[in-house]
Formats: structure tokens, sequence, C-alpha cells
């Protein structure tokens, strides 16, 4: 797989923990990458979703950053060190969870 071919890469900032931070959306045509960066651009917690996981969700909202963020936070990621973290985007998502409606999804805002 060809990594360097991406589609689309979007860059977007988001308040989380009450720290700015940065997320990206890329497109491949195998998956969608979102990346949430902690302190450094060495630090990040990434979410690979397939395009049928994809297609229920709209990436670009900052609820599924903060969900990722969230996931990664309780499974041990250190935002401030420099250590990446991956996970797929159906470890992530909760049962039926859809952020293109209100559901209670967790909170997040953009500054």
């Amino acid at each position: 797989m060809d990594m360097s071919k991406y589609r689309a890469i979007k860059k977007r900032k988001i308040i989380l923990g009450g720290t700015e931070r940065l997320y990206t959306v890329t497109e491949f045509p195998e998956f969608i990458r979102v990346r949430v960066y902690g302190s450094s651009k060495n630090s990040y917690a990434d979410a690979r979703f397939t395009w049928e996981t994809a297609w229920g969700i709209n990436q670009y909202k900052p609820s599924l950053a903060a969900l990722i963020y969230d996931y990664a936070v309780r499974n041990g990621w250190n935002p401030e060190a420099n250590k990446p973290v991956s996970f797929t985007g159906e470890d992530i998502l909760p049962d039926g969870w859809s952020n293109t409606e209100p559901d209670g999804s967790p909170e997040a805002s953009r500054p």
C-alpha cells in the first residue's frame, strides 16, 4: 500500500482537556485516518477507519476527535510524551455511535 497517495488532508484545531490540540483527517484509497496530536508532532493518537465503518460518521466533526482522544488516554496514551499510538476505528466506536446528529457524544469545542 502506497501511503503517499492520499486524496485529501484537512487540519483542524480543537480544545481537549483544556488544551488546544490539532487533529487531521486524511483520506487514503483503502481507509480514512484521523489523527489527534498531543504536545508535539511526534505524539499522536491515530485511528484508521475502513470506508465501510466510516460511512455513517462525519470524520471532520470535533466529536470524533474527542472520542479518539478520550479512548487513547483511557488506554494509557500520554499526550505530553513523544509516543504515538494507533487504533482501528472499530476499536474506538461504541456500537451504534454516530456523530451526524445529536446523541450525547463526547463534548468538544473548536477554538
